[in-house]
């Protein structure tokens, strides 16, 4: 409130004195009255609370308890009055302990919500300090910092710092470090030459338009918090994310250019947080620029989504690196429970590599049934080794492909950075041509089916494989090797007779392939095979025991049935052997692939099911 300032005395030397004083002792005189007192219109209050609603929680528009600290040095707290702000749309909410301005009009009481600083007991300065307190300083003893009081409720001095200012600011700043400040980039004008006249700095105005606004929720962390700043001529000093995201840009196309970060000193809006939203209820988002539109995203990628419409890009040339990424593809229904997510063209490249898959095992079928030799020209009956030697060859070659056969049923020339939705059937479509997998999946309706029960799966088709593992008994192995024996002999050296030992042990084991559920009637030349081999003996034990003059003639005759036998396995005509060892290893062969190709399916569904889809 208002109050008069007492001088301490009075000034004048003689007060009873009725001299007669002059035009010039009469105005001292007056100064001397007029100095006995001061007249003050405003006077410092020191805020003892703030006032809250009856439940001590709402603060009541910025009113306050206060008490002068002069006119009412001492007031009890109980007769001390209420204030209110005085311009209450702009104010910044006192706390207690600290020391406003205040004056009393038409009856009430304002204060002036801006903080007195005062420095107490020879301390540092506290200006530059965002909050202030001086508890008791209105009561009798006066000045005692009162350390037992908080200066409220929840409260708590962080010892925030105000942000430096440059030459014609103008900021509000909070109490806890953040602000808004309106300045300008003049600074940069003041330069370090020397006027060789005037010998002071040189102000160029090179800057001398250049506002800018800067609000900042953290002016002591430039690397957290939230900062917007609007320049008009001024570089900005971007994050190293920026900067480094920046850069990168350029490495998205062989000529792609990086986001200027360094060099940039036009208009712009800086905006910078942990998170940003950009949210419009009602109506559009737009993002427009003249030049480039730079988007990057980190670790969690960039997510677009708009499951109520289309997504529409028209552009000359799209430019797509995946490296280590995943493109979706989604033009089917995946709620619908036979779609499925799968690497890019597996149906597309499934079904040329299965009909490959195919052939390679048709021609390695081919190559075996191949083994009919050609005889030497000019001979009816004589078997070229120059054809033994091709066959095997061609056999082992076509076995070649069966590796290729491998790296397709194991699925690695899948591009798996690239996902689309198919059909389960176009799959099984797909990957018909490969032998026994049509009948291993056909009671599948969904990959996730396939996925779930791929341990019964595989355990099925490990069964079957053994029953086929079966008929490649150890007799039917010795059996075949034993004739592949015979005719290698005989091709190497034609004109060498069957020995009766090689004859012997080859019956031993037909014997023992018989007693197996294997007959010899079940293989082409089977019988006849043995027919040879019983004459070849009889032949031979008639030399054995012909007598002199009958030893010539049986000799002929078990020459004639040795030479017989041989041509009989060398032309092939006892193959039904090692026919039927090498379709057993085809149907092996085609079993595993299978088997190898349904996991290869199964983990892919495991891997779609990874991928998020909005």
């Amino acid at each position: 409130m208002a109050y008069f300032n007492e001088s301490g005395g009075n000034t004048e030397s003689d007060v009873l004195s009725d001299k007669l004083v002059s035009n010039e002792s009469l105005r001292v005189k007056v100064k001397q009255i007029l100095s006995e007192s001061q007249f003050y219109q405003v006077e410092p209050i020191e805020v003892l609370s703030i006032i809250k609603d009856t439940n001590g929680e709402k603060i009541q528009h910025g009113k306050i308890i206060g008490r002068f600290i002069y006119s009412e040095k001492g007031l009890p707290y109980l007769r001390c009055s209420a204030y209110k702000p005085l311009g209450s749309n702009i104010m910044q909410l006192p706390i207690e302990g600290e020391v406003v301005l205040g004056l009393e009009f038409f009856g009430e009481r304002f204060y002036l919500p801006l903080s007195v600083i005062r420095k107490q007991n020879d301390s540092e300065d506290l200006v530059k300090f965002l909050n202030q307190k001086d508890f008791g300083i209105s009561n009798v003893d006066g000045g005692l910092e009162r350390t037992d009081i908080e200066q409220g409720d929840y409260f708590r001095d962080t010892k925030k710092e105000k942000t430096n200012l440059k030459e014609g600011d103008t900021i509000i700043q909070g109490r806890f470090g953040n602000y808004i400040k309106l300045s300008s980039n003049q600074i940069e004008d003041l330069t370090d030459k020397l006027n060789p006249e005037t010998a002071k700095k040189v102000v160029e105005e090179k800057f001398l338009e250049s506002p800018n606004i800067e609000l900042n929720v953290d002016s002591l962390n430039n690397e957290s918090g939230s900062k917007v700043i609007m320049t008009s001529n001024e570089l900005i000093s971007y994050s190293d994310q920026v900067i480094e995201f920046g850069k990168s840009m350029s490495k998205i196309q062989p000529n792609g250019s990086q986001f200027e970060t360094n060099e940039y000193s036009g208009s712009q809006v800086y905006i910078s947080s942990d998170r940003i939203v950009f949210n419009a209820e009602h109506d559009d988002v737009a993002i427009f620029a003249k030049n480039r539109v730079h988007i990057k995203g980190g670790a969690g990628g960039v997510q677009i989504s708009n499951a109520m419409g289309n997504v529409s890009i028209k552009a000359k040339e799209v430019v797509s690196d995946f490296k280590g990424g995943k493109k979706l593809e989604i033009n089917k229904d995946l709620t619908s429970g036979d779609v499925i997510l799968a690497p890019d063209q597996m149906k597309e490249m499934g079904q040329v590599l299965a009909k490959q898959v195919e052939w390679n095992l048709d021609f390695l079928k081919v190559q075996i049934g191949s083994l009919i030799p050609a005889a030497i020209p000019g001979t009816k009956s004589v078997p070229n080794p120059a054809w033994f030697a091709n066959i095997k060859a061609k056999i082992d070659n076509a076995k070649k492909l069966l590796e290729f056969n491998d790296l397709v049923f194991k699925l690695k020339w899948l591009d798996k950075t690239k996902w689309k939705t198919y059909n389960i059937d176009e799959l099984k479509e797909a990957f018909k041509p490969v032998p026994g997998f049509g009948g291993i999946i056909e009671g599948f309706k969904s990959l996730k089916q396939v996925k779930n029960n791929i341990g019964d799966i595989t355990k099925d088709i490990d069964k079957k494989i053994k029953v086929i593992e079966q008929v490649k008994s150890g007799e039917l192995l010795d059996v075949s090797k034993q004739i592949d024996n015979l005719k290698n002999n005989a091709l190497k050296n034609f004109d060498k007779k069957l020995g009766i030992d090689e004859v012997k042990n080859l019956k031993n084991s037909l014997n023992e392939l018989d007693k197996t559920k294997q007959k010899l009637s079940g293989f082409k030349g089977g019988n006849k095979l043995k027919g040879n081999i019983e004459k070849y003996e009889i032949a031979e034990d008639n030399l054995q025991n012909a007598s002199f003059e009958e030893v010539d003639i049986y000799r002929k005759e078990r020459d004639k049935a040795s030479e017989n036998l041989r041509d009989f396995l060398v032309n092939g005509e006892a193959n039904g052997f090692e026919e039927r060892v090498s379709s057993a290893d085809l149907q092996i062969s085609s079993m595993e692939g299978s088997r190898e190709l349904i996991i290869s399916i199964a983990d892919v569904g495991a891997e779609s099911e990874k991928i998020e889809t909005i």
